[in-house]
């Protein structure tokens, strides 16, 4: 059974693409050379494709890491 995710469909994240060598396309075995932001009726999420965020990056002093 496959988990219910709430993400935004694209090619980049999908588990039947593929990036193409000038990483601003993907091959897709359906519908051959695609944009990135490409969506089809075919889409499956592929969570190791998934590019998870920066997080935020804090000012640390030595005195945060005293005890």
């Amino acid at each position: 059974m496959k988990s219910k995710v709430s993400i935004t469909p694209s090619c980049r994240i999908c588990e039947i693409g593929r990036i193409a060598p000038d990483n601003e396309n993907m091959l897709c075995i359906k519908y051959g050379v695609v944009p990135c932001d490409h969506v089809c009726k075919h889409f499956e999420y592929d969570p190791l494709k998934r590019e998870p965020a920066l997080p935020n990056k804090q000012n640390f002093d030595k005195s945060d890491f005293a005890i």
